[in-house]
């Protein structure tokens, strides 16, 4: 018969040195895991955060009021007084707006901030005017 060699016994001291040393290196994959876990949570509640944060400017309305003289030639384009053609000329009304705006506010020319003043008024804000 041959003899074969029976694996190290583990009560022997480098067998329990192994196993220690296997026990540590398994702790530390598990600290290493649950960090990396709490780092990607960490940006995740940051980055809706940020989004969240962003996205409120869409909640809010803002509401300007003003009196402006509508003037025939500007609302109604060539004349017509129909009343479908004044709706949809947008444009005649948001010309009207920024010029009105122009005149009220003359030290926004002169500072080089007539585009900021522009930007105050979208295009689509003239629509329940024209309507």
């Amino acid at each position: 018969m041959t003899e074969t060699s029976a694996p190290p016994a583990f009560n022997e001291d480098a067998a329990r040195r192994r196993l220690k040393k296997r026990h540590a290196a398994e702790r530390r994959f598990k600290a290493y895991g649950m960090a990396a876990i709490g780092v990607a949570l960490g940006f995740l509640v940051l980055f809706v955060f940020s989004i969240g944060s962003q996205a409120l400017s869409a909640f809010s309305h803002h509401k300007v009021q003003f009196d402006l003289p509508l003037t025939a030639d500007v609302v109604a384009p060539g004349g017509v007084g129909d009343t479908q053609a004044i709706s949809e000329n947008v444009t005649g009304f948001y010309q009207l707006v920024r010029e009105d705006l122009a005149l009220r506010f003359p030290e926004a020319a002169v500072q080089g901030r007539a585009r900021e003043l522009n930007d105050l008024v979208t295009r689509l804000a003239v629509l329940p005017m024209a309507r």
